[in-house]
């Protein structure tokens, strides 16, 4: 997960391979397969799965990304939390988006309730 967003957000960095077992997996074609099969930025992409991890802990229901990536627009706020040159104060549109994101993955009503109504 972690070489998947660092090749997107280093800049310079072409190429990052990963050791998986006795398998070497590409993180960089990786990043680029999602971002064409989603159709969105690579980067808004990475940063949406490992906000999504950090949220749950965990990497292999991929439910919990697939209904990440189908709100993106929505969890922009979230993923682009902590980017070079912004504030680290958490703001209320990042809480929301979490808030949002938690919600959306126990209701189908595309993030119309709260957590207190969950």
């Amino acid at each position: 997960m972690m070489c998947i967003y660092y090749i997107t957000h280093l800049d310079g960095l072409q190429e990052l391979w990963v050791k998986k077992m006795d398998i070497y997996l590409s993180a960089h074609a990786i990043a680029d397969t999602l971002a064409v099969k989603y159709d969105v930025e690579a980067a808004d992409l990475s940063s949406i799965l490992l906000s999504t991890y950090i949220l749950t802990g965990c990497d292999t229901v991929s439910y919990l990304y697939k209904t990440a990536v189908d709100h993106l627009e929505d969890l922009l706020p979230l993923c682009r939390y902590g980017d070079p040159g912004e504030s680290l104060d958490v703001k209320e549109d990042v809480v929301t988006a979490a808030r949002q994101y938690m919600v959306s993955l126990y209701e189908r009503s595309d993030f119309s309730g709260n957590l207190d109504v969950l």
